[in-house]
């Protein structure tokens, strides 16, 4: 006897919409255009952005948004690689089709805003895009034509400092510092700088505060006066901290027409030692020693690319829109602690001066006279500097014109200078014939 379903059409409905589901699943797997038509490789392009790129919109508020003509990915690493001007904390958060961005504290009144999406925002077949995204909008005052690019190296050795922060103080006193930020080769680049004077500092953000912390965080400044169409080419040479001058540890010699100087601090190689006042005298004899030569030993050159291999070039209106090139951009190194005043008199603000004065915005401008005008900056090799800039070390040389004889000798010098131009004089004897090295002895 055969077993009848009592409801064999719900059997049968249930079988159905089982197997609707199954294909909508199989559906549902796998993202693929129907047959005969083109596959997508087009990747998202900018529908629309909030508030207009260029607009002014004084008293903005809510988010900026950029959307998109499709659905996107590849946005989970944003709020890290985002680049922004000015410096502040932002909030950037991604939906179906929108990137959105909003500062921590709200927008301010007066601010020009630059917002730089890096490419790799992708749509759901993997289609990247390829250049990044930009959009610039202000507050306030006027768009200007302006750019100012640059790279940014330790002054030790020329290695590209990546990641490394630029701010822009505004002289007369504007509370926000515009910023930037160098990318793998130290480079860096901010479009719509406000035209005005700045001092500007590169460092090395150790604790991510976006503040450059002068007791810890390797730093160099440069002072710019940028035009409403100015484009401007720096170059910063990050230096460690130092509040001391340099302190004399061993002596060597190499041969006996030759003594090596060694200190804790690395020497400035652009010093003038013709004027250090050098004297070497045997104390038995009282006979001094002519000096040949005294200078800084060269320091090291990283391994990068090889001399006379070039860069690509870079992008032609970084060149062809000046109508107004401004740089100033001659770095100043603070002068030591007992000339501050007369330093700051003759030559303009240290680093730290005019850190304090951007840190605390004081209005008023800062006058400097060592400040030199040039319409472009040189370039220099990846991960290497150019040839003709020198490399400090922490070796004196002094080349005698006769050789040492056996005996107490006694060493002078009026001044030797570090990386951050504090000086001290060299007053110590040594006996020669140096059997190992010898500590100099005060």
């Amino acid at each position: 006897m055969l077993d009848a379903s009592p409801h064999p059409s719900r059997r049968l409905a249930g079988a159905a919409v089982g197997l609707a589901a199954a294909a909508l699943g199989l559906a549902c797997a796998r993202e693929e255009p129907p047959p005969g038509a083109h596959p997508d490789r087009v990747p998202p392009s900018v529908r629309e952005f909030k508030p207009d790129r260029n607009s002014i919109v004084p008293g903005f508020g809510g988010s900026a948004e950029i959307r998109f003509d499709e659905p996107i990915t590849g946005t989970r690493n944003l709020q890290q690689s985002l680049v922004a001007s000015p410096a502040d904390r932002y909030e950037v958060s991604s939906g179906f089709s929108n990137i959105k961005i909003s500062p921590s504290d709200g927008w301010a009144d007066g601010v020009v805003y630059y917002f730089q999406i890096p490419e790799g925002i992708a749509d759901l077949l993997g289609n990247r895009t390829e250049e990044p995204i930009e959009l610039v909008f202000s507050t306030g005052p006027e768009l200007s034509a302006t750019r100012v690019t640059g790279e940014v190296r330790q002054r030790v050795d020329g290695v590209a400092v990546s990641p490394g922060r630029v701010l822009f103080y505004n002289l007369a006193g504007d509370s926000i510092p515009y910023g930037a930020l160098t990318d793998r080769q130290g480079e860096f680049e901010l479009p719509y700088l406000p035209p005005d004077d700045y001092w500007s500092f590169a460092f090395q953000d150790l604790n991510n505060n976006l503040r450059l912390e002068r007791l810890f965080e390797p730093y160099d400044s440069v002072r710019l006066e940028l035009g409403p169409a100015g484009i401007a080419a720096l170059s910063f040479r990050v230096v460690e901290p130092d509040t001391t001058p340099p302190v004399l540890g061993l002596i060597r010699a190499e041969e006996d027409l030759v003594l090596q100087l060694q200190f804790d601090d690395y020497l400035d190689p652009e010093q003038d030692l013709s004027t250090s006042g050098l004297v070497l005298r045997q104390m038995e004899s009282g006979a001094r020693w002519e000096v040949e030569e005294v200078r800084v030993e060269p320091g090291e050159r990283p391994r990068g690319r090889r001399p006379g291999e070039t860069r690509e070039p870079a992008e032609a209106t970084r060149d062809t829109t000046a109508t107004e090139p401004a740089l100033r951009d001659t770095t100043t190194a603070e002068p030591a602690p007992s000339d501050t005043a007369a330093a700051e008199e003759e030559e303009g603000p240290s680093p730290d001066a005019a850190a304090a004065e951007a840190d605390s915005l004081v209005g008023g401008a800062v006058e400097s006279d060592s400040l030199a005008v040039g319409a472009e900056a040189e370039t220099s090799e990846e991960g290497t500097l150019p040839e003709e800039e020198k490399l400090p070390s922490q070796t004196l040389r002094i080349k005698l014109a006769t050789p040492l004889e056996l005996g107490t000798y006694r060493l002078i010098l009026d001044r030797i200078v570090n990386l951050r131009l504090l000086e001290a004089g060299v007053d110590t004897t040594f006996s020669y014939p140096l059997m190992e090295d010898e500590g100099a002895s005060p």
